[in-house]
């Protein structure tokens, strides 16, 4: 270090100041300074710090907001602090690390958070003497055929969600196979998203994959449900933002202040909404309910880091496959599931050799996706499913896609399903 500079610094009386009042750099002044000569700062406001490292402006915005200006206990207002360097925490203040030149972060400021999972009626569950089901991968199992719900991606931008999810925890075809066994299981693909979670809540079917505020709606809402998140699950932000050249600019930047302070925080515990906070529970004014997930505990094992890119390159592409494999081919992928269910169940009490290989074709062709990984990260062919559908060649290239994974699909189906019951017929 330059000697002389650390003279200066070592006898700078702000920094002994700063060192004598608790703050981590003498930059604090410089904003105080500011503060006090333009009255930037009201409790109540909503203070992104970027660039925060070491802290010491969110040190101060926080004492502000602080009622006698304390460094710790109750506060009024809300302080989020933003950096790419890792520093101590500071009491009441949100840390985000990352770089806020890049949307991904940006991202991360949103209103509310969530989560995907399992939405199960215990009354249900309990009755029909099914297991416990934690993860996607339980849903495949036997046990769960005809207890299962879930909606269309296409009809739903919820389930999209919860489907891509799925895809990029898991893997595209590892995760289209999965998802597939899923569907095979179910008793319904729903026209809408709320029709799983009524279906859950009123006993009609026993699970439901879902986004988390249907499950803990119905949970907290004093329905027989509870809610479990997968450990292949994202937490992901639901942004608000103002419109450019909105004509109420003004009472818009208020009403997004308002859904980021603790009082907007906090009417997301109401039962009919049950979203996640984007404040830390320590910041709710202990007005969590018993129980209530806490999304930044959620957010450190969740395994998926959401791709939102990803997500919308290929969103049509996946919103097709689903609907020609599965929504429209629901009855053919039940017959072939069940016939596979009941061909592997012999086979556990009298092993063949012959008969496990064709249960293994069997499988291998009802749960292949329609469209493997190399052509899902085709530019070309992405763009094709998002080009103008009024474009008479594009309607043309695409709908003949559609219609060969429906026709190929209802072909496997039934093929899997004959595979099976040769497999059975070998073990009687």
């Amino acid at each position: 270090l330059n000697k002389a500079w650390l003279h200066d610094h070592l006898n700078d009386p702000y920094v002994k100041l700063a060192q004598r009042e608790g703050y981590r750099a003498r930059a604090a002044y410089k904003l105080k300074e500011i503060d006090e000569t333009h009255g930037l700062l009201r409790p109540g406001q909503v203070v992104v710090d970027l660039g925060a490292a070491p802290g010491a402006w969110s040190q101060y915005v926080r004492r502000k907001f602080a009622p006698a200006g304390a460094a710790a206990g109750e506060l009024q207002g809300t302080v989020i602090s933003l950096d790419i360097l890792e520093f101590e925490p500071i009491e009441g203040v949100t840390f985000l690390r990352g770089d806020f030149r890049e949307d991904s972060t940006l991202q991360a400021l949103g209103q509310a958070l969530a989560g995907y999972g399992l939405m199960s009626n215990t009354r249900y569950v309990a009755a029909n003497k099914l297991p416990p089901a934690r993860q996607w991968a339980d849903l495949v199992k036997p046990a769960y055929f005809g207890h299962l719900a879930l909606s269309s991606p296409s009809r739903s931008g919820t389930t999209h969600l919860t489907v891509e999810t799925l895809l990029q925890g898991e893997g595209w075809d590892k995760g289209w196979a999965q998802l597939l066994q899923i569907a095979g299981n179910c008793a319904a693909i729903t026209e809408r998203s709320f029709g799983v979670p009524d279906g859950v809540n009123s006993g009609q079917f026993g699970i439901g994959l879902v986004i988390d505020f249907f499950g803990l709606a119905g949970k907290y809402s004093g329905f027989p449900v509870e809610f479990h998140y997968p450990d292949v699950t994202a937490v992901v932000p639901a942004n608000i933002a103002l419109i450019t050249g909105a004509k109420n600019a003004a009472e818009a930047r208020k009403f997004i202040a308002y859904t980021v302070s603790m009082e907007g925080q906090q009417l997301l515990y109401d039962p009919k909404i049950s979203r996640l906070p984007i404040l830390p529970p320590e910041q709710m004014g202990g007005k969590a309910p018993p129980g209530y997930p806490n999304p930044f505990e959620l957010a450190k094992r969740a395994k998926v880091q959401f791709d939102s890119d990803l997500s919308e390159a290929r969103y049509n592409v996946v919103s097709a496959m689903f609907d020609q494999t599965i929504t429209f081919r629901l009855k053919d992928l039940q017959a072939a599931t069940r016939a596979i269910h009941e061909a592997e169940a012999a086979l556990a009490k009298k092993p063949n050799a012959q008969a496990a290989a064709l249960l293994k074709q069997a499988r291998d062709t009802a749960y292949s996706p329609a469209v493997g990984l190399r052509m899902a990260g085709d530019k070309d062919f992405l763009a094709l499913f998002s080009a103008n559908k009024k474009d008479a060649s594009v309607n043309k290239q695409v709908t003949g896609l559609e219609d060969r994974w429906n026709s190929t699909a209802k072909e496997n189906y039934a093929k899997a399903k004959t595979l099976a019951e040769q497999a059975m017929g070998m073990l009687r």
